[in-house]
């Protein structure tokens, strides 16, 4: 796909993207952080977003109920940081690294959420996200298969061509918060009008 040789030419942009966005999105359902979807947006998006010297990219993300990271961020700090390094954390335990414009993105937010947007000191900065990142990989040991699970459904969405071959697709992939719930409770044959859905919200992610 277009971004391979740009992202990773060992596991491709496909796998990054689609392991960082399952470990979000299985988190917060964990968590029990609500949210509308979770979504890739197409490769040519993130391409000019690297070509245009961004720092951070977002080449796809969970859409939380509101555009302000402090309302779910500030009174949940601890879980909101666990939720953040999911992603990241998701894409070490399977792929054995991550990738580090997705990774600061979510530190990014974070910071945002409780409202230090020009960072931390170094210590303090490195004594948060190290504590973070062992309560993330405890999550996750524990939950992988439903990480798993979300991934490859959000892979299925890819097209592919005659081949079989992964194609670079146009319109943003996206997962709702119902089908990442069955996902993550392994729950194929369940109805989703027997899962209660994410409350609605005015505003956008």
């Amino acid at each position: 796909m277009m971004l391979d040789a740009y992202a990773c030419a060992n596991h491709g942009w496909l796998s990054h993207i689609t392991t960082h966005e399952a470990g979000h999105a299985a988190a917060a359902i964990l968590l029990d952080f609500e949210f509308r979807d979770v979504t890739i947006r197409p490769a040519h998006e993130t391409v000019v977003a690297w070509a245009g010297g961004a720092s951070s990219v977002i080449a796809g993300g969970v859409t939380m109920l509101t555009d302000r990271p402090a309302e779910w961020v500030q009174p949940r700090q601890a879980d909101a940081l666990v939720f953040l390094l999911a992603g990241s954390t998701a894409e070490n335990a399977l792929l054995d690294h991550h990738l580090d414009k997705s990774f600061k993105g979510d530190i990014e937010m974070y910071l945002r959420g409780i409202e230090r947007p020009d960072g931390l000191e170094r210590e303090e900065a490195r004594l948060l996200i190290s504590a973070g990142r062992r309560d993330t990989e405890v999550l996750l040991a524990a939950n992988m298969d439903a990480v798993t699970r979300v991934r490859d459904l959000m892979v299925s969405r890819v097209p592919k061509d005659s081949s079989g071959h992964f194609i670079d697709f146009e319109q943003p992939i996206s997962l709702t918060y119902d089908e990442v719930r069955l996902a993550v409770l392994n729950a194929e044959s369940a109805d989703l009008h027997d899962v209660p859905s994410a409350k609605p919200s005015d505003t956008a992610g």
